[in-house]
């Protein structure tokens, strides 16, 4: 099926501080599809992005009409060199808290593969990048860059791919060192199309377990290529911060859960992601820009300063254990990621062993106080962060790590104690917000929240309805046979605004978790099948049939 051109979207203005995110590919590595994607997970995965997105751009042609294009149509050919989509997320509050985190407006850059082909040859020899061209100017001046490869492509595309990346990543290093670019550049390797990968007879764990070993292979080779690279300057600015992502625009059909066309797979959690980085290092870069101004402005006080502070340190010399164990303790220190979903990623045992060691030195105390804060304070925290994910996953195991499991009241109580009991400090829930085990968490904790809450309702429904017919038998009985006509409308009308086990089965109440699960629990069905089988309901539908 041939792809369909539109005109490219028009910008709405855009704030002074807006961050800059390119998406960069190979023509169909799936640029285009990731935005449409972007668009339907903010209707629909507001939680996962932890906010509201809304599309500022002006026409039509916006990441709404990707969206149509992608799930109801067929994807664009972008032709354009650069399109720009401006976008605003309003973070949700922390949860417990009122105060509403400030937007966070952005642009988001697609191309046209081919220009990003052209651009890659031109690159291939080396030297620095010139801003010749909208998209290499975009990408110079871009707070984060994302790299789309189709996850399913053939391994000799893959490698073409990895190579061209590679050589293009070290041009870039080398052209923002030139221009005194700040470091750490967020690089996402994003993964697009997995439900291609999906097999046959995968389950649902099978098919991410798939995804998983593709990531690790794709990255091992990237990473592999770029230590292939035969010189690398030594440059004070510029250097490249990356990360692997894996995306689909829609959920494959599994041999446990149907197909879900309009359900996304990372895409959600890859933006939030790319909006937080391309913050941070935005904030980093104008910290940079303002702290070289004011250093090129008092150079002269500076050197002086430190002069000062040489003829300090040679008269208050300290033992050189403790400035070792100081500058261990620095370079520990100045490792820490800002960033809680980075900071608490992958096994911390090492992390906390590494500052036990420098707290039980005996040297420690004579360290400088914030140093010693500094220290101990992330000790504290990863160790708090470590015992919750460990009690997050025993609490997981009780219901196989996925609510939609539980079909029984004793099991649904205890996981909801189990979870509520998880929680993580009070004093860390809201900087712990973006990490894996409390978003995990929440989800869990959402989704038994709204089963326990169905559960009720409906049993306790079916109860009421049956205890009312049983009160229009007594009125009939009575022979209060206009009281006994009217209350057996109303109790019918009740009735049938119930879920049934036969119609309602499919319907969801909370991500996985849909009345099918609810009606497996016996007191439910208990419940709706006294209240079919009896007396009572016979007479209410009798007294109901009497209205013409």
């Amino acid at each position: 099926m041939s792809q369909v051109t539109t005109p490219p979207p028009a910008p709405a203005p855009v704030a002074a501080d807006a961050v800059r995110v390119v998406l960069f590919g190979m023509p169909d590595a799936g640029k285009s599809s990731l935005l449409g994607a972007l668009a339907q997970a903010a209707q629909t995965q507001e939680h996962v992005l932890n906010g509201k997105l809304l599309d500022q751009t002006q026409t039509q042609q916006g990441l709404i009409e990707l969206q149509r294009r992608l799930y109801e149509d067929r994807p664009r050919e972008t032709l354009e060199e650069v399109v720009p989509y401006a976008v605003r997320l309003e973070p949700f509050p922390p949860r417990g808290s009122t105060a509403v985190p400030p937007p966070i407006d952005a642009v988001l850059f697609d191309c046209d593969g081919r220009v990003a082909n052209e651009l890659l040859t031109r690159n291939r020899g080396g030297g620095t990048m010139k801003a010749d061209g909208a998209l290499a100017r975009a990408i110079l001046e871009a707070d984060t860059l994302v790299l789309v490869v189709d996850a399913a492509a053939d391994p000799a595309t893959l490698k073409r791919d990895f190579g061209q990346f590679a050589q293009f990543l070290r041009v870039l290093e080398q052209s923002r060192g030139q221009r005194s670019e700040v470091g750490g550049l967020p690089v996402y390797l994003v993964l697009s199309k997995c439900d291609l990968l999906a097999q046959p007879n995968d389950t649902s764990l099978s098919w991410v377990d798939r995804i998983e070993d593709r990531k690790r292979q794709v990255g091992r080779a990237f990473h592999d290529f770029l230590a292939q690279q035969a010189e690398r300057e030594n440059m004070p600015f510029g250097k490249i911060e990356l990360n692997l992502w894996a995306t689909a625009v829609k959920r494959p059909a599994l041999t446990d859960t149907p197909a879900k066309q309009r359900e996304p797979y990372g895409v959600a959690e890859l933006f939030r992601q790319c909006l937080d980085a391309a913050g941070h290092f935005r904030e980093r870069r104008v910290h940079a820009e303002s702290r070289l101004k004011w250093t090129v402005g008092a150079i002269g006080a500076v050197v002086g300063a430190m002069l000062l502070f040489f003829a300090f340190l040679y008269f208050n010399r300290t033992a050189p254990e403790v400035d070792a164990l100081a500058t261990r303790a620095r370079k520990v220190h100045s490792q820490l990621d800002s960033r809680p979903e980075k900071r608490f990623s992958g096994p911390l045992e090492e992390r906390i062993k590494e500052r036990e060691d420098i707290a039980q030195n005996k040297y420690f105390p004579q360290l400088p106080e914030d140093l010693r804060n500094a220290i101990i304070g992330a000790l504290e925290e990863f160790t708090a962060y470590k015992d919750f994910r460990t009690r997050l996953g025993q609490a997981g195991a009780g219901f196989g790590r996925n609510p939609a499991q539980i079909t029984n009241e004793d099991q649904l109580a205890k996981a909801k104690a189990d979870l509520e009991k998880t929680a993580p400090p009070r004093s860390y829930e809201a900087p712990w917000g973006p990490t894996e085990a409390v978003g995990l968490w929440k989800t869990w904790l959402k989704e038994v929240n709204a089963l326990d809450t169905a559960v009720k309702q409906t049993r306790d429904g079916y109860d009421r309805v049956l205890q009312d017919g049983k009160r229009v038998q007594a009125m009939w009985s009575q022979k209060r046979f206009d009281d006994a006509i009217a209350r057996a409308k109303e109790v019918w009308k009740k009735a049938q605004a119930l879920p049934t086990p036969k119609a309602d089965a499919t319907r969801i109440i909370e991500g996985d978790i849909t009345y099918g699960q609810v009606f497996r629990f016996l007191s439910v069905e208990q419940a709706y099948q006294d209240w079919e089988k009896s007396p009572a309901r016979t007479k209410v539908k009798s007294l109901v049939d009497l209205e013409p």
